[in-house]
């Protein structure tokens, strides 16, 4: 008969105790340990951050989006379905993030990525909310270097033909990009 060489985990415990005695293994130590942490909290806080500040975006300036697609090609039929497919967006939301509201609050333990979600989400809302004299207070706690660079930057970023960035980087069938394959 083999031996074992390695070290017995968990698992191969679990396993001898279930062929003794089935209803004992859910009562082993490690069983009722629960993980608190979520798998990437950072990842969930950004995509929380990012998808929070959007939303908050859009119901706040509605009337921007409006103004976004009557610049657009879209047809105005088409206006009132997309506005309302944006509001069923935001509905799922407010749901999703009440959900994890009482996730946080509600479960005993292993709160998983639902304290990520709400810190993402809280970071979305300050930023919102934030009056504008704090971001000319922080602009002007900036070096006159760093002003120069953002000032440049902003500038050059509102220069770029974003037309022909998404037609060079979908690999669309502009004749000029196809031309040069």
């Amino acid at each position: 008969m083999k031996r074992s060489v390695r070290k017995l985990s968990h698992t191969d415990f679990a396993a001898r105790v279930a062929v003794v005695e089935k209803a004992y293994v859910d009562r082993t130590p490690y069983a009722l340990r629960r993980d608190k942490t979520g798998e990437r909290p950072l990842f969930w806080a950004g995509v929380s951050l990012m998808w929070s500040w959007f939303a908050l975006y859009i119901s706040f300036h509605r009337p921007a989006v409006k103004q976004f697609l009557g610049t657009r090609d879209v047809p105005v039929h088409l206006h009132d379905p997309i506005m309302a497919g944006v509001a069923a967006a935001l509905m799922m939301s407010i749901v999703f993030l009440l959900y994890h509201i009482g996730r946080a609050l509600f479960r005993a333990r292993g709160y998983y990525n639902s304290g990520s979600i709400l810190v993402g989400f809280s970071l979305a809302v300050a930023i919102h909310l934030a009056p504008a004299s704090l971001y000319q207070n922080a602009y002007g706690m900036l070096g006159s270097d760093t002003q120069q660079l953002l000032t440049s930057t902003a500038s050059r970023v509102s220069q770029i033909g974003w037309n022909d960035v998404v037609a060079v980087t979908s690999r669309g069938g502009d004749e000029r990009i196809a031309s040069n394959r």
